[in-house]
């Protein structure tokens, strides 16, 4: 796939909740069309902020743009343009972007089938290809699924439709280890057959290893960098040093120095620590 257009460019975008407290901080960077980045860090340091920002669900300062346009689309509902929430299942997708989030509770009895039917312009051959990789039984009553098969079904609704960009935040937490190295290979196929750009934020690494061809590391809601995997001294290291898992092994130890860190950070005594963090992930 051409990796040469920026897909992804943020400039010194900025992002902070309600309360004023700052969730992301003057990020900048470009994504590469066609890339797989893999969007690491401690919880609470903002990858679902952006995630969220590059999809226009928030609105952010400073600049954020897909295939060169702004990701926050303001329109008279106060939201971000034409925004489609499919069927309550944590889906979002607005333009190019899809947004996949946190595990979704069906409300109501009713089968994969019918809810597909609520969705309109998809393909059948694509819906068949989807259910067969991921296993899916299109009779199955949603809310009598177990967490890894609501995911699945959650994972059929958010790929029906092809999107140009795909934001996955922790999707991988409810798969089995089978259903997750599906859902790897379904979206390295999408990525090398149509440029898909994927961001994909995760804790798990199983399978990730040679999977990826970016890391975006996200720090207290900053930038820590955004490399192609080959570029990043410390894995090249690990890899030398023959660690089986050498992505993981970096991630942990970034991970602990920053959770670490930042625990030192708050334990210094400042006027204004009387919020606690905001967990977003």
């Amino acid at each position: 796939s051409a990796m040469n257009e920026s897909a992804i460019s943020l400039r010194s975008a900025s992002f902070s909740w309600p309360s004023g407290e700052r969730a992301l901080s003057d990020v900048s960077m470009d994504l590469p069309q066609g890339c797989r980045s893999i969007v690491v860090g401690a919880n609470g340091a903002g990858k679902t902020c952006l995630l969220r920002i590059v999809g226009g669900m928030y609105h952010y300062e400073g600049s954020v743009k897909v295939f060169g346009k702004e990701a926050y689309v303001p329109n008279r509902l106060g939201n971000s343009g034409s925004v489609e929430i499919i069927c309550g299942t944590n889906i979002w997708r607005q333009g190019e972007c899809t947004i996949v989030g946190e595990r979704w509770q069906p409300r109501g009895d009713c089968s994969v089938r019918s809810m597909l039917d609520l969705l309109s312009d998809w393909d059948r051959d694509r819906m068949q290809m989807i259910v067969d990789k991921f296993h899916i039984d299109l009779n199955w009553r949603v809310n009598q699924l177990s967490d890894g098969k609501k995911r699945r079904v959650q994972l059929l609704l958010a790929f029906l439709k092809p999107s140009a960009i795909l934001l996955l935040d922790e999707v991988t937490t409810d798969l089995d280890v089978l259903a997750r190295q599906s859902l790897l290979q379904f979206l390295q196929e999408e990525n090398e057959k149509r440029s898909v750009t994927i961001l994909f934020s995760t804790h798990i690494f199983d399978g990730l290893e040679e999977w990826g061809t970016h890391v975006t590391y996200i720090k207290h809601g900053t930038l820590c960098f955004n490399k192609p995997m080959d570029q990043i001294e410390e894995l090249a290291v690990l890899r030398q040093q023959e660690y089986l898992t050498p992505l993981f092994e970096f991630v942990c130890r970034r991970v602990h120095e920053d959770a670490a860190e930042y625990r030192r950070k708050r334990a210094e005594p400042r006027e204004q620590c009387l919020t606690g963090p905001v967990e977003v992930n």
